[in-house]
Parts: C-alpha cells; sequence; structure tokens
C-alpha cells in the first residue's frame, strides 16, 4: 500500500512538472521552446561536474557545454526575475534570480554569473527570494545546477562583447539551480 501511494505521488509531481501552472515545459513561445525546456528543467542529477568560478566566468555564448555543475562563489544580489516566455509570461510564476561574483571583493553586477531558480523547482525546493534573500545573500555558496547559456543576453554579457547595457559577466548560468551550501 505504502508503494502505491509513493509510485502515485511521484507520477502526480512528474505530471505536474510537466504542465505547472498551465504552462508546458516549453513555455508559450515556439521560437524559444527548445530552450525554455532546459530551463524548466526539474529532475535531480545525482553528479555534477565541479567548475572554478573563472571558468565559467570565461565561458562565451556559443559555448555549447550543458550539463549539472556545482560552483562557488559570493552572492551579491537576490531578486525576483521578471516575465519570461519560459513561464509563460506568468506575473506570479518568476524564477528567482542570484547574482554570484568571485568573491566579496567583486561587488558590481558585470562581474557576475547569473543563477535562476525555476518556479518548478522552488515548487519542489521549497526555495522563495525572500528565504534566499535571509539565507544567501552576502554569503559565499556552493551551488548546484544545470549549466545553461541564455544567448538571449548576450547583448549584456562582458565576456561575449555585449553592446548593450552590461549586466553580467557571461552568457553562461547555472538554470535551473537546484540545491546550495552555504560555505563557512
Amino acid at each position: 500500500m505504502k508503494l502505491l501511494l509513493i509510485l502515485t505521488l511521484l507520477s502526480f509531481t512528474t505530471h505536474a512538472q510537466e504542465l505547472y501552472h498551465n504552462c508546458p515545459l516549453r513555455g508559450d513561445n515556439p521560437r524559444t521552446a527548445s530552450k525554455d525546456s532546459l530551463k524548466n528543467r526539474y529532475e535531480i542529477p545525482t553528479i555534477y561536474k565541479a567548475l572554478s568560478f573563472d571558468k565559467v566566468a570565461a565561458m562565451k555564448e556559443d559555448d555549447t557545454s550543458a550539463y549539472p555543475a556545482v560552483i562557488e562563489g559570493y552572492v551579491i544580489l537576490v531578486k525576483n526575475g521578471g516575465k519570461e516566455t519560459c513561464n509563460c509570461h506568468s506575473a506570479t510564476d518568476l524564477d528567482v534570480h542570484i547574482e554570484l561574483t568571485k568573491d566579496s571583493s567583486f561587488i558590481d553586477n558585470k562581474d557576475a554569473i547569473i543563477c535562476e531558480v525555476s518556479p518548478r523547482m522552488q515548487a519542489i525546493t521549497g526555495y522563495s527570494t525572500e528565504s534566499l534573500k535571509q539565507t544567501i545573500l552576502h554569503h559565499r555558496v556552493r551551488v548546484y545546477g544545470y549549466l545553461f547559456s541564455d544567448s538571449e543576453h548576450k547583448a549584456n554579457s562582458e565576456v561575449d562583447g555585449g553592446k548593450g547595457r552590461i549586466w553580467r559577466e557571461t552568457c553562461k548560468e547555472i538554470h535551473p539551480l537546484i540545491k546550495y551550501e552555504l560555505i563557512k
């Protein structure tokens, strides 16, 4: 009986994640559906590739590396993201944006790697913008998640020679962020 209940719950959770608050994994824009499906992953990997902050920060948008990764850094900002295609332009289901720099001597977001907790991962982990502000803001952390290249922000990337307002080091992100550990 217990096993049946567990299997039923797992099946419901998987189905619920495929369609989250009426938003499919692929989001609401056919042009960005393949990338949005990656942003909305909710599988929890068992193995992560350890990468140095500098290695990720130096990756260009056209580096197609995409795998579960872990990096360390210092959190300079935690905030709500905006409406996005991956979240079907919802006003309430927003990613949590975390800006991670190499260490506390870097306080400018142009030196930051972006980490995002998707609404699906928020539902699984219980992480919220407020809880993350209280626990990781202005702390050194180790973050686990999927390495992802968000080419949408190439114009804002220092490494990619962005021509717009530079507010990030690279187009590479940890998206979705799955878990974190505070480093003492």
